[in-house]
């Protein structure tokens, strides 16, 4: 893991020296024409686009324990998986690597930063795309972003903190935003959610940093935990429901659903293995092996799950085949 810390540089413009030393060049770098994958086969296809478009800047939200950081994680790991080069900014200062290493992420290989204010994370992040040799960074999270002078003051109960918060959010958004024009990176923020004040409609609650999130970012998903998932009467997950806010670029309005196990992450091949199935992809002979494409996975449905988890390449290969089906057939 190539570590950026506050100790170790004193501007962020040493940041693209240090990466020059560190195991990544141009030509590791490999970058998608239109969209780097969500990580999930069913979110790429509800995008319209195959995942998220480069160039662009994502927005995650949701309640806390909804799966936002996973599903950032699950995007840094299938840019990893596709031999690309991903950034992680930890603003909240909660990353457990462990567990990003069970959701599918190279730590070795992971650029990671614990930036101290707002400021800091949008110029290391700023040097990262300027750089040209990171693909995917995710900045968790927008909530956790405070301005320099604005340490250990509320957000949520403080109007003139959240307007200064706002304010540092639209600068840095829109240096950013002008930035990855001329690159080929995509920046993924999480974002939680706060109570709408005076709200009288459904919808109580919205994302926070104000209208600097609703109109710069190209695209916006909302996060919400589901029922639960059980396995003898112990709980072990919750189903995640994604809906589709914003997508400038492709479809708006999508929903989908995906199952996230605890300590383990969103169960993906699990959706791969059903469209599989559904495009004939996937045959069972006489004595349950099972075949993907003419080639051996197991003897079992459980086996091949268990192959393909431990096997990413071989799982994003099949998703990429997958969403190039004609959506009548998908």
């Amino acid at each position: 893991m190539f570590l950026v810390h506050s100790s170790q540089y004193h501007q962020p413009q040493q940041i693209a020296p240090l990466l020059l030393n560190h195991k990544i060049s141009l030509s590791d770098a490999k970058s998608s024409d239109k969209s780097y994958s969500s990580g999930s086969l069913v979110l790429d296809k509800a995008l319209g686009t195959q995942g998220y478009t480069v160039t662009r800047m994502v927005e995650i939200s949701g309640h806390t324990g909804a799966g936002k950081s996973t599903l950032a994680l699950h995007a840094v790991a299938a840019c990893q998986v596709s031999g690309g080069t991903a950034a992680f900014l930890d603003a909240e200062h909660a990353l457990d690597l462990s567990y990003a290493m069970k959701v599918g992420v190279d730590t070795a290989s992971l650029i990671f930063s614990q930036p101290k204010t707002a400021e800091q994370a949008f110029s290391t992040a700023l040097v990262l795309i300027q750089s040209g040799l990171v693909d995917i960074i995710v900045i968790d999270s927008i909530a956790a972003l405070l301005p320099m002078n604005h340490q250990n003051k509320s957000l949520f109960h403080d109007e003139e903190n959240a307007l200064e918060h706002s304010r540092v959010l639209a600068n840095g958004f829109t240096t950013i935003r002008a930035a990855l024009k001329s690159s080929s990176c995509t920046v993924i923020f999480t974002n939680q959610l706060r109570q709408k004040p005076n709200n009288s409609g459904k919808e109580a609650f919205e994302s926070v940093g104000g209208r600097p999130v609703l109109n710069m970012m190209a695209t916006r998903i909302r996060l919400k935990k589901s029922y639960d998932i059980l396995r003898n009467n112990s709980l072990i997950g919750h189903h995640c429901k994604i809906k589709v806010l914003k997508h400038k670029d492709g479809v708006e309005g999508a929903s989908v659903t995906l199952p996230l196990i605890f300590n383990k992450g969103m169960a993906l091949t699990h959706e791969t293995l059903k469209y599989c199935s559904e495009n004939g992809y996937l045959k069972q002979d006489s004595s349950g092996a099972i075949f993907v494409r003419g080639r051996y996975l197991g003897p079992s449905i459980n086996q091949v799950v268990t192959y393909l988890d431990q096997h990413p390449k071989l799982r994003n290969s099949l998703n990429r085949r997958l969403l190039n089906i004609s959506s009548r057939r998908f």
